[in-house]
């Protein structure tokens, strides 16, 4: 296998030597094509060196800074895998920087360890991909990718395998050998189903459901698919995962599901109504997910998107809610009791929530409530008024 051509931009001379002296040359077989102080600098290196395996260059450069850069090796060098790196203060830099087709990045400063690690799984990615990927190897990818998409391992371990856009698709095990090797990026069974990620334009959702269905119709028509909508980089790959799981789940019986923001408006009435009935008990986001058969983070994102409020801000909302409406019923129960049949037996944590929701501690509350008239509810309480 050829020593693997590596370019390094970095505008400050001391950092692009300091960088220069941290890679394992050797180790790795890498070998430096050229460093250049900016983008256009860069440019010139390639085209005269007759391009380089990996970019290692800073996001922010004078003339030329790093997502130009980046830009313009997509275009012009696909092969070259671009490696960034910055500081804290440009991580939305970085973010834009991954979706410029980026293998990966590195904050500032940049360590020997974290640098050379790095290098050392693009170089073995571009190996692997040279030797045309044997069957054991594609196997190790495709187990790495759904770990990654199911959260099982950091983006920082996985990087980036293939570029996107990309679906996922979630189907029986039994129809996934019939779909075309050329489109399937990777592969992998789970539980009696295959998770594929396929090469997918973004406004390819319609078409990819149709060529599954007909697929599943021929192959295995009692099945079920669920298919994420194509996200852009393989960094989203874990949402594509949630978005394919749940659209499987929703499927019938020969169909082939998009997820869609009905699924997520699904997600969000159902977890409502589990607080609704269960607001007394001591549930929380892991437990709703459980129930759902959701991930968490999964829950967390679309509950917010579709109600404005986090899971637990709603929780609380809720369960104040219904203290007022206890007191308003019953305004001479003792606070113990009204704490614990909101849901929160911590009675001075539920004063002091109580009162930052209503702008009145529950005594003030009930004070009001006398003052007010008689309640609609019986006046007689089976408890003594009690404050702690």
């Amino acid at each position: 296998m050829r020593t693997c051509k590596l370019i390094l931009a970095e505008d400050e001379a001391l950092v692009r030597q300091g960088i220069l002296k941290l890679i394992d040359w050797d180790g790795l077989d890498l070998e430096l094509a050229g460093e250049c102080a900016n983008g256009r600098e860069a440019v010139a290196v390639f085209q005269s060196c007759g391009g380089a395996d990996i970019l290692l260059t800073d996001a922010l450069m004078p003339e030329m800074d790093g997502l130009e850069l980046a830009r313009w090796v997509h275009a012009n060098a696909p092969g070259c895998d671009v490696i960034f790196f910055s500081g804290h203060s440009e991580y939305d830099l970085l973010r834009e920087a991954m979706r410029n087709h980026a293998a990966d990045y590195l904050l500032k400063p940049v360590d020997r360890a974290s640098l050379n690690h790095t290098l050392e799984a693009v170089v073995q990615r571009r190996r692997a991909s040279a030797a045309g990927q044997s069957p054991k190897t594609k196997a190790a990818l495709a187990k790495m990718v759904l770990c990654y998409a199911q959260g099982l391992i950091p983006f920082d371990e996985c990087m980036q395998v293939f570029p996107g856009p990309v679906a996922a698709v979630l189907v029986d095990a039994q129809a996934a050998p019939f779909f075309s090797e050329d489109a399937v990026l990777a592969a992998e069974a789970a539980e009696g189903l295959s998770v594929l990620f396929i090469s997918a334009p973004e406004d390819s959702a319609e078409q990819l459901r149709h060529r599954l269905t007909t697929l599943l119709q021929e192959h295995c028509p009692l099945g079920r698919c669920g298919l994420s909508c194509p996200v852009p980089s393989f960094r989203e790959l874990p949402r594509a995962y949630l978005q394919a799981q749940r659209a499987r789940l929703e499927a019938s019986e020969g169909e082939v599901r998009i997820f869609s923001d009905e699924s997520q408006n699904a997600v969000a009435l159902a977890v409502m109504e589990y607080i609704e009935q269960n607001y007394r008990e001591p549930i929380s986001l892991q437990s709703a997910a459980q129930r759902y058969s959701y991930h968490p983070s999964y829950i967390s994102r679309v509950f917010k998107a579709q109600t404005g409020m986090s899971f637990t801000r709603y929780l609380t909302v809720k369960r104040i809610e219904m203290a007022e409406k206890i007191l308003r019923l019953n305004p001479d129960i003792r606070l113990a009791d009204l704490a614990e049949q909101a849901g929160i037996p911590d009675l001075n944590y539920f004063c002091k929530i109580f009162k930052r929701q209503t702008g009145k501690t529950p005594h003030q509350y009930r004070t009001d409530l006398s003052a007010s008239g008689p309640s609609a509810a019986s006046e007689t309480a089976p408890f003594p008024a009690q404050e702690p």
